[in-house]
């Protein structure tokens, strides 16, 4: 009697299974309380997972020189990817202590003309903090996410909003900040910066 050959489904449908139930798991964290979303991840998980299945399937048969490329390819925009998303993310780094707090959304500050917009960050260890905090003024821009601007330490009454935030504009990109000297310092010390275009 012949051996029958068992035959299995193609690589892409085998791949959709577990892509789908990936995208359910993903739908019922994001909003555990509506069917329709889970449904949605599930079905877009299992679609990805088609075309997944499909780019590796061309990507095995492809040449090595090919496949080293598209390797080379595929880490460049996963560096650029995390670049971009944690100067999204990250207003500047922060080490030691402050590290381990998140930071306290200040004021946004408009320019005269209003067309450009300046956020302020404070880092705050909570209750464990004592003394002046570090303070950071931030600009956006769409490529290259936030950047700091101005950095030096606010007293506590400007950082718990007491008094208003101590920055002048000069022009419509030009402004003066009044920080002190440092952390348990009292004399004060003036920052000039400018807004991106």
């Amino acid at each position: 009697m012949a051996d029958v050959a068992v035959q299995r489904p193609p690589y892409r449908v085998r791949a959709a299974v577990p892509a789908s139930i990936l995208g359910g798991f993903a739908g019922v964290l994001v909003a555990p309380a509506h069917g329709a979303i889970v449904i949605v991840f599930a079905l877009a998980g299992g679609l990805c997972g088609i075309g997944l299945a499909a780019a590796l399937a061309k990507f095995r048969a492809a040449s090595l020189r090919r496949q080293l490329v598209v390797a080379a390819i595929v880490v460049v925009l996963a560096i650029a990817a995390r670049w971009r998303w944690q100067r999204e993310a990250i207003p500047g780094f922060e080490s030691g202590f402050l590290a381990f707090f998140p930071p306290v959304e200040g004021p946004t500050l408009t320019s005269p003309s209003g067309r450009h917009s300046v956020r302020v960050i404070f880092h705050d260890a909570g209750a464990a903090h004592s003394g002046n905090h570090r303070t950071k003024l931030m600009d956006w821009d769409w490529l290259t996410g936030n950047r700091v601007i101005a950095e030096g330490y606010s007293t506590p009454d400007v950082e718990h909003g007491d008094v208003p935030f101590p920055l002048t504009w000069i022009d419509d990109r030009t402004f003066r900040v009044e920080f002190v000297d440092g952390r348990r310092s009292a004399k004060p010390k003036y920052v000039v910066a400018r807004v991106r275009d």
